[in-house]
């Protein structure tokens, strides 16, 4: 179906993230793993440097004084987590403010949807000031599908993060798209790794039952996955927390249900058009 779907100006800051990126182009094996745990651990500090920054100049911004503990950064930044935010930033993918606000062509509203900018690539929320964890996720997980997966930029689409129903009712942060602009993947964000196996029960419980509303299901937590994919009917359902991640293929039965084909990552764009090659 179609689915409707600033740099920062620190000096020493850019100049160690173009350091991290020389020897990152250096190391080609790493842009072959995602979530692998082998990532540069020079970026995960760099990353948490920068964070802190502009966590300052936003508490600054909000007359708000910064706690004597820091910036909490909770769960911890996953290394390969941090590479990609910072190449994202390298490579344009996405641009911040001094506010922590991320502007992107990656940023959509589809027709009807209720965006909030600041929900989207905001890094920090106030009262009281503090970091919007998902969006690191988000972000860096955008700039993974495009710079190791090989996506086109008018391919990925984020969305708002809703705490409550998920992003624009559906569950998904982020969907992936065909040439063509059919709906091909969702990306589903969770904060972490214990998440992605009960999504994984609960979607597989939902996906055996068969079509069935909010109010009558047992995993409500998960349900808008299920809506999700029943509705709009995309091939793979990826999953990523920080340093995890699971994908499932899905095939569509009668009665709303689901079979779930656990992968292990969602494939890279290369590797889709070699199969329908093949085909």
């Amino acid at each position: 179906m179609k689915w409707r779907g600033c740099r920062p100006n620190d000096d020493a800051f850019a100049n160690a993230r173009a350091a991290n990126l020389r020897r990152s182009r250096d190391r080609p094996a790493l842009q072959e793993c995602a979530y692998s745990g082998v990532a540069n651990a020079d970026a995960q500090f760099q990353l948490e440097q920068f964070l802190a920054a502009r966590f300052r100049e936003f508490c600054e911004a909000l007359n708000q004084p910064v706690l004597a503990s820091g910036l909490r950064i909770a769960p911890p930044l996953a290394f390969d987590e941090a590479e990609y935010f910072l190449l994202g930033l390298d490579e344009h993918l996405f641009e911040l403010d001094r506010y922590g606000r991320a502007e992107s062509p990656l940023i959509r509203q589809r027709p009807g949807e209720s965006l909030r900018a600041e929900a989207v690539g905001q890094l920090f929320a106030c009262d009281p000031p503090r970091l919007l964890r998902e969006s690191i996720t988000q972000l860096a997980t955008a700039a993974i599908l495009v710079l190791q997966r090989g996506w086109q930029r008018r391919q990925i689409a984020m969305h708002a993060i809703n705490d409550e129903s998920g992003a624009a009712n559906y569950g998904v942060e982020i969907v992936v798209l065909s040439m063509s602009g059919d709906l091909f993947a969702g990306v589903e964000l969770k904060r972490t790794a214990p998440e992605l196996t009960k999504l994984a029960r609960d979607l597989a419980q939902c996906g055996r039952r068969g079509r069935h509303s909010f109010a009558e299901c047992g995993f409500p937590q998960n349900h808008a996955k299920y809506e999700f994919c029943i509705t709009c009917k995309p091939r793979y359902l990826w999953s990523v927390a920080p340093g995890a991640q699971i994908c499932f293929e899905l095939e569509y039965l009668d009665g709303g249900r689901l079979e779930l084909q656990e992968l292990a990552t969602l494939p890279a764009r290369s590797m889709i058009e070699l199969s329908a090659h093949r085909g």
